[in-house]
């Protein structure tokens, strides 16, 4: 049983045009935001797990109470500057303010004998995201850009790991909550037109530090099989690699487009032990559903009467499915086929 009630408010002001400060050159945007979340839980777990001669059966009846608030205030402010006419620079910059309260109260009825076991946090962060950029025009009107941003996700908590914290539990109650996560991103790349605008084109290079990387897994840390939880902790990761796109108009029937992408991901750190009998290590694997490569190419033709085809080939390299065991999709290719024709009306 659930019971879950949110506010969310903005206001900003924005700059009108003829508006712009320092000497007309600055477009600005400042304001503020506030949020609030309100979340109780009840889970009530009746049930028996039949697994043969080991566990014949596993009784399993419990309940967990678990209440949730957050808050959220932040300012945040916006300045886009033209230096001259080719040059401008970017700022952005947002502070937040969280706090939250989680308590719950969880009772085992067959193991724990009806004890009550109750757990208590209350975390707050200072946290802060923005970005400063630059960006050059080059002739003709395309532009080269190097950017610096920070985000930030705020942290949370697992209600259902309390339930995993009997006696031979191999977590502890720091389990949990989660700290809030950290993204710091250096990217760079050119954007424009060429060939009197019938090519269009944009390449760029990216580096991102996940810290507190907030990375979720199942757990099965005790011997009854009806505390297999799922569970959120944090990691350490990074990515780095290069989108790339283009389409380019050939004549008044032909089109053709395509685009790139090149990643590697590593998970860096991580907190916790798998589960027994996952062969592997997730530190120095990569992301879940981080392809190495997603390419596209396609071309598209129509002519005046209406009629037009589309063909496109989308290939993906293979992947992980998730951070609880070692599963991989295969690479593939997928190739698309479209006709038609269209009308006036």
């Amino acid at each position: 049983e659930r019971e879950r009630s949110s506010f969310t408010q903005e206001f900003r002001l924005v700059s009108a045009p003829g508006q712009e400060i320092f000497g007309g050159k600055t477009a600005w945007v400042v304001g503020v935001y506030g949020a609030s979340l309100d979340e109780s839980d009840f889970i009530t777990s009746a049930g028996i797990y039949d697994d043969g001669e080991w566990c014949m059966p596993c009784q399993d009846f419990s309940t967990l109470q678990s209440d949730y608030d957050s808050s959220n205030y932040s300012v945040f402010g916006r300045l886009d500057s033209d230096l001259s006419e080719r040059l401008a620079l970017n700022l952005g910059l947002r502070l937040e303010r969280w706090e939250a309260d989680y308590s719950d109260a969880f009772v085992d009825y067959i193991w724990g004998g009806g004890q009550v076991v109750r757990n208590e946090f209350h975390p707050s962060e200072d946290l802060w995201g923005g970005d400063i950029s630059l960006n050059y025009t080059l002739e003709g009107g395309s532009h080269l850009y190097a950017l610096v941003s920070r985000g930030y996700k705020a942290g949370g908590f697992n209600p259902s790991v309390s339930r995993a914290l009997g006696p031979s539990a191999e977590l502890g109650p720091e389990t949990i909550a989660f700290d809030p996560e950290k993204l710091l991103n250096f990217e760079a790349g050119v954007k424009g037109l060429w060939l009197d605008g019938s090519l269009s084109a944009d390449v760029s290079v990216f580096y991102m530090d996940r810290q507190d990387m907030q990375l979720r897994s199942s757990a099965q840390f005790t011997d009854n099989p009806n505390d297999f939880v799922f569970i959120t902790s944090n990691a350490e990761g990074h990515s780095y690699g290069l989108e790339a796109a283009l389409a380019w108009q050939l004549n008044d029937q032909w089109r053709l487009h395509g685009s790139l992408g090149l990643l590697e991901s590593e998970v860096d750190a991580y907190g916790l032990e798998r589960e027994q009998d996952i062969e592997g290590e997730i530190i120095g694997r990569a992301f879940a559903h981080a392809p190495a490569y997603t390419v596209n190419l396609g071309a598209t033709w129509a002519n005046a009467t209406g009629w037009m085809a589309r063909l496109d080939v989308n290939a993906v390299d293979g992947f992980y499915y998730d951070y609880s065991h070692d599963e991989k999709a295969d690479s593939r290719v997928i190739v698309n086929l479209k006709l038609g024709k269209e009308w006036s009306n």
